[in-house]
């Protein structure tokens, strides 16, 4: 199918900010969105009741880049399947920074929804800003450990994660140990942005996630179409501190 959503602004939706389904039982088709494009969309204000800011139903191959999403009150972004062929698979969750409203839920959700379908396999999440304030949801949520494939690392994460869809949380000290976010750093908005409190989520001097990502060729630039990296390394989130240069006369 090979959609590309870019540079859209999606807010106050009862639901889902950005939803795709692959919705087998209704349309012609192998049940599956393929190959999607979804970058340097800010999406913020949705959910309220239910749907993440950006919904995946049965997508795989896709990639998701450069997203502001805020003050959402379900999850971030979903990966499941209901409607899908099966649970979106294959994806890459690169350079987003996402920050949930109080009470929402996790900010990464990956779960098996049951139904009989084949759960999410093979997606990966780097370079990603994934805070929330809630003490229980957390970061990323998995079905299980040993989820064929999946990957997990150079983020800002908080210090709660689930790898039991949902049931129960856990420290990130204890998801490491299972091999995820092993260079992911614990950050609040107050240390990482320049004005969290106005929607301000551009990195501050000294912000934890300036160079703290690992290099990804999938991400050239950032929200802002600034070139990735201006620093050492990439920077962790949708903004790229852009460095200036002073000439000397």
């Amino acid at each position: 199918m090979r959609p590309t959503i870019r540079g859209n602004l999606s807010h106050h939706n009862a639901s889902a900010g950005i939803h795709m389904n692959g919705d087998i039982s209704e349309q012609p088709g192998n049940g599956l969105v393929q190959y999607a494009t979804v970058e340097s969309n800010v999406i913020w204000e949705n959910g309220a009741r239910g749907g993440s800011g950006i919904n995946c139903d049965g997508v795989d191959d896709s990639i998701f880049r450069n997203n502001l999403l805020y003050n959402n009150h379900a999850s971030g972004i979903s990966l499941y399947a209901i409607d899908g062929a099966h649970g979106s698979s294959n994806n890459k969750v690169y350079n987003n920074t996402i920050v949930m409203a109080p009470n929402s839920r996790f900010v990464i959700n990956i779960p098996n929804d049951g139904g009989g379908k084949s759960p999410p396999t093979g997606n990966v999440i780097e370079n990603n800003i994934l805070y929330t304030p809630d003490s229980f949801h957390g970061s990323v949520l998995i079905a299980k450990p040993g989820v064929p494939g999946f990957h997990s690392d150079y983020n800002i994460v908080v210090n709660h994660f689930s790898d039991d869809n949902g049931n129960t949380s856990t420290s990130l000290t204890k998801w490491q140990a299972l091999g995820f976010d092993l260079h992911s750093i614990v950050a609040t908005p107050a240390q990482l942005f320049v004005d969290p409190t106005h929607q301000n989520y551009q990195l501050k001097p000294g912000s934890p996630a300036i160079d703290a990502g690992v290099a990804l060729s999938d991400v050239p630039t950032d929200i802002l179409a600034v070139t990735r990296p201006q620093g050492l390394a990439w920077d962790i989130g949708c903004y790229e501190e852009k460095k200036t240069t002073l000439t000397l006369q």
